[in-house]
């Protein structure tokens, strides 16, 4: 998770804006999500105007998902899906 928030903070200010936490939340805790249940996930937390997140911020969203909500299951499972149809 650091090295993508890494990736995305470019400017070294120590965090990154929406669009960007959308990519890292993709690519990781939500990988069958489409950007707007993403954006709704991100709501339940942040409000619209949030623009800007710092990694703890980025880490307990994904957190939340993986360890709380299923989503480390979910997403083995789909991962075991994908390779079930080879």
């Amino acid at each position: 998770m650091k090295d993508a928030f890494c990736f995305y903070e470019t400017d070294k200010s120590g965090s990154i804006n929406r669009t960007q936490l959308r990519s890292i939340l993709g690519n990781f805790a939500f990988t069958s999500m489409n950007v707007k249940e993403i954006e709704e996930e991100i709501r339940k937390d942040y409000n619209q105007t949030k623009t800007s997140f710092n990694l703890e911020e980025v880490m307990n969203i994904i957190s939340k998902k993986w360890f709380l909500n299923g989503g480390r299951e979910q997403e083995a499972n789909e991962i075991f899906k994908l390779f079930d149809r080879k």
